[in-house]
Order: structure tokens, then C-alpha cells, then sequence
């Protein structure tokens, strides 16, 4: 590869060196993201507003204006409200089960293929025709032989 006498060897100081700045960024970051939702909480649980000459939450409010909207044949609102109060599934999750289901639908399928053909050879006398090279009676007897062997 070109310029490949160029790398420096990545040991394995610089890994954890790496890895350590890494995961207080990560941190920094979930922190930050965290103290976001707590203030976009606060202000939706405790801010009041007058809406329709009724005092509610901005909670309340932003529920109240999707019902409206659902109410007026709005798909989306519909959807968003849906999700809101607990109701509706994500489409990524319903995705991913009708693939395992027809995952296991194409593999019961095959299965069933496997039999009915082992099943038709087996009637039809096409399948392979194995010669009795004595190795299940040789089986037999040595089984016999440890089976008394742990009786004694």
C-alpha cells in the first residue's frame, strides 16, 4: 500500500490513551443531553399557558393542539398522538418482526421441502442404498460392554 512506511504503530498506551478521551466525550456528551431533557421536562410539566381561556401545562397544551389536528383528519397528528400516549408500536420494531417472521416461514418451508423429498426417496427406494458393513452391530456390543462394565 502506498505511503504505508508513513503509519505509526498504534500501541497500546495510545489504545487506552484513545479510548479514555473517547468515553469522557461520550460522557460530556450523555451529560449534556441528559441536562437538555430535564430542562425540556421542566418547562413542558411547569410552564402554564391560557388556551381556549383553560390554564394548562404546555404538556397538556401540545396534546390538546394534536388531538385537534388528528380530530381534522391529520395523519400525522393522529400518529403523533398515537405514539405519545403509549398506543402505537414503531414502525422500525414492526419491520424487523414481519422479516423474522417470514424468516422462520421460509426456514419451516424448507424443512418441510426436506422431509416430503427424505419421505418420497425413502417410498420410492431412490435413495442411497447402504451396504451392513457390521459397524451398527459393532456398536451394539461395544455399548453392551460399557453399559456392564458400569454396573459392576
Amino acid at each position: 500500500m502506498a505511503g504505508s512506511d508513513n503509519l505509526k504503530p498504534f500501541t497500546r498506551e495510545t489504545a487506552r490513551a484513545m479510548g479514555s478521551k473517547g468515553g469522557k466525550a461520550s460522557g460530556e456528551s450523555r451529560r449534556r443531553k441528559a441536562n437538555l431533557r430535564k430542562a425540556a421536562n421542566d418547562i413542558l410539566a411547569n410552564r402554564t399557558l391560557k388556551v381556549d381561556g383553560e390554564s394548562l401545562t404546555a404538556e397538556e397544551a401540545i396534546v390538546l393542539a394534536m388531538l385537534k389536528k388528528a380530530v381534522e383528519g391529520d395523519v400525522g397528528a393522529y400518529k403523533a398522538l398515537i405514539a405519545t400516549v403509549g398506543l402505537g408500536s414503531s414502525p422500525e420494531l414492526d419491520e424487523r418482526e414481519q422479516r423474522a417472521r417470514i424468516k422462520k416461514l421460509e426456514a419451516e418451508a424448507k424443512i418441510q421441502e426436506f422431509r416430503a423429498k427424505a419421505i418420497e426417496e425413502h417410498a420410492s427406494g431412490e435413495g442411497e442404498a447402504m451396504e451392513d458393513d457390521g459397524f451398527l452391530e459393532a456398536l451394539r456390543a461395544a455399548a453392551a460392554e460399557d453399559w456392564a462394565d458400569e454396573g459392576e
